[in-house]
């Protein structure tokens, strides 16, 4: 009893006190109240963002270990074109580019909305692009899109003002290596004429893939009538 006496008392006294400040006592009360009923969800508040930290820290790594995987098949793809390229000189060479095929990104940021060809067509055209380092720059800004890519600014910002789950799926994409072959289409004794398979005639382009098969098998290659398709330049 005394002690409920003193706490009504302290309760009393602190009322006037805000009164005298022209404070609502019983509204800053009720403000108390809510304060320490919020203090739990701010701490749960907290232990989330932690965990949040956690898992884009983890996200982060488990990124960079991918691009390390992709890295690693393009140097041995690549290691294997130069080798092809070595043995056919002056005849049939390949040339890899790493993330050459571009139309997963392309569809991907169509999702965007507005006319963006101009920024496809933008990004078409560097040999090497980081998906990484694209995905961050669109979350910086219009200006380091239109800095480091040098895409337009309306494009940019569009781009930019997308939802950020979808700079996170630009990361996850796996953009396929393109592989280009050409053919030295010249005469004998003439300075090379490289032109792409996409450029060549029928018998010019069997005579590029033929070339290729023969390299590397050891097993025998029986073809009925090869020189129907061959270019007559080849058929000896």
């Amino acid at each position: 009893e005394e002690k409920r006496k003193v706490i009504e008392e302290t309760y009393e006294k602190l009322l006037r006190e805000l009164q005298k400040s022209k404070i609502d006592g019983a509204e800053f009360i009720r403000l108390r109240k809510q304060i320490e009923e919020l203090r739990p969800l701010r701490e749960k508040k907290e232990s989330l963002n932690r965990d949040l930290a956690a898992h884009e820290a983890q996200r982060r790594k488990m990124l960079a270990e991918w691009e390390d995987i992709k890295a690693s098949e393009y140097r041995e793809i690549q290691n294997a074109a130069k080798k092809v390229s070595r043995k056919l000189r002056d005849r049939v060479r390949v040339e890899v580019t790493m993330a050459g095929n571009r139309d997963p990104l392309e569809q991907l940021l169509r999702e965007v909305g507005g006319n963006l060809s101009a920024a496809l067509e933008q990004l078409r055209s560097p040999e090497q692009l980081s998906l990484p380092d694209f995905a961050q720059r669109c979350r910086e800004g219009k200006e380091a899109l239109m800095e480091h890519y040098t895409l337009p600014a309306g494009s940019a910002e569009r781009i930019t003002q997308a939802d950020l789950g979808l700079f996170m799926r630009i990361e996850e994409l796996d953009l396929p290596a393109t592989t280009k072959i050409e053919l030295n289409a010249a005469p004998d004794g003439d300075p090379p004429t490289w032109q792409t398979l996409e450029t060549l005639s029928t018998g010019q382009k069997a005579t590029a893939v033929l070339l290729l098969l023969l390299l590397e098998s050891e097993a025998p290659l029986v073809v009925d009538q090869p020189e129907d398709d061959l270019d007559n330049r080849f058929i000896t």
